[in-house]
């Protein structure tokens, strides 16, 4: 069985990376561990944008065939054909990234609500560490793999994967 790496580059608010490691583990049921890898987004930030690369990033940290790596950043990304993301994976990749800039309600003049952004945050986590195992996106609305343009979309899906989704999800990490 694989393992699943979070690593915090430049994440904030720290406090939320147990509560996002835990909820992973319950959710997934696979090990779930907090490891510190060198990461610079900086190098990789587009001054015209006032963004950073996700893709760039991304490549520029080692692949580890015998785990999944997902990048927790608060740096605002994109990637050349989107204004921004929420995070980015490659299907059956090992590295992935999310970045609360974008799920923080703060981003759109509310009140800081950490328990919204853990939501968020957790729901984006899922979805892209189910690219890591291959899943496209789904057709089901309420489906964590169903994409997600804004932070109102990402509310309205579930922390769950679909039955079918579930299903391929379990099949990778089975092997």
């Amino acid at each position: 069985m694989r393992k699943i790496v979070l690593v915090p580059c430049q994440f904030e608010p720290k406090s939320l990376m147990p509560s996002l490691r835990k909820r992973l583990e319950e959710l997934l049921q696979i090990p779930v561990h907090i490891e510190n890898m060198y990461c610079q987004p900086e190098l990789f930030f587009d001054a015209q944008r006032s963004q950073y690369n996700a893709l760039q990033i991304l490549q520029s940290l080692p692949e580890i065939e015998s785990q999944k790596t997902l990048i927790c950043t608060a740096v605002d990304l994109y990637i050349p054909i989107f204004t921004f993301v929420f995070g980015l994976a490659r299907l059956n990749g090992c590295r992935g990234i999310i970045s609360s800039h974008r799920l923080s309600p703060r981003y759109y003049g509310l009140p800081n609500d950490a328990e919204i952004l853990l939501k968020r945050l957790i729901k984006e986590a899922v979805h892209e560490l189910g690219h890591l195992a291959g899943l496209k996106h789904c057709r089901q609305f309420d489906c964590v793999m169903a994409n997600s343009a804004t932070a109102d979309e990402v509310d309205i899906k579930s922390e769950f994967f679909c039955p079918e989704c579930h299903s391929r999800f379990l099949r990778h990490f089975n092997t």
